[in-house]
């Protein structure tokens, strides 16, 4: 995969930073947040290239993907 901008959502804070590192090893610049709402706040602020939703209250199946947009989401 091509280094890009990577959201993390994940409320397991030790999977989010584990996630993150892991990313950031791979030359991604990464983001996280704990919670959909971090997320989508973020999702208006700057660009993303993909969405890494694993929180307990998942982005698209919770009607927050209106705010995602075109962002893929897995």
């Amino acid at each position: 995969m091509k280094p890009g901008a990577i959201l993390v959502v994940e409320d397991n804070e030790v999977h989010r930073t584990t996630l993150v590192t892991r990313l950031e090893l791979e030359g991604h610049r990464v983001t996280s947040a704990e919670n959909g709402l971090e997320a989508l706040d973020l999702l208006q602020s700057q660009p993303f290239d993909v969405v890494r939703d694993g929180s307990r209250v998942s982005l698209t199946r919770n009607g927050f993907s209106r705010g995602i947009g075109d962002v893929p989401t897995v």
